[in-house]
């Protein structure tokens, strides 16, 4: 509400009377339009960022890395202590990494999302230079 209502007085506001109805109505199909696109943008980027993320932590396990062989021999053992046996206890010990780096991968995909949208608000403040200071007798429409 704190970004719409200013928002809409600055589009509405220098309207004659008779032309806010149909201003309103632009208005709000532009608003809804521009939200979807973003929204479906958003969607798109997060999607392609969580795979290269994925590809990206993937690569970078092997089961000759120690690291690696270690984690997964602590999740077998912790498996196994839990009274599974060897082969589900791998199996359980591989899909446990496999989720981590999952989870990795979509923590860091959302902070680009992030990180863009960010620069995208940062890239958009010089447009408020355009909005102009309103007339003096400008006042705020009744709401609905």
């Amino acid at each position: 509400m704190l970004m719409f209502l200013p928002l809409s007085l600055a589009v509405l506001g220098p309207l004659p009377k008779p032309d806010i109805s149909a201003g309103s109505g632009f208005y709000n199909l532009t608003r809804q339009l521009g939200g979807s696109i973003g929204i479906a943008l958003l969607t798109t980027l997060l999607d392609r960022r969580e795979a290269f993320h994925r590809a990206i932590l993937l690569a970078k396990l092997s089961p000759y890395d120690p690291e690696t062989s270690m984690r997964l021999d602590a999740l077998n053992g912790a498996l196994q202590g839990q009274g599974m046996d060897a082969t589900t206890a791998q199996q359980q010990a591989l899909a446990l990494l496999s989720q981590t780096v999952d989870t990795q991968a979509a923590v860091l995909s959302y902070a680009d999302c992030f990180r863009v949208v960010g620069v995208g608000f940062l890239c958009s403040l010089p447009l408020l230079l355009f909005l102009g200071k309103g007339g003096a007798g400008v006042k705020a429409p009744v709401g609905h």
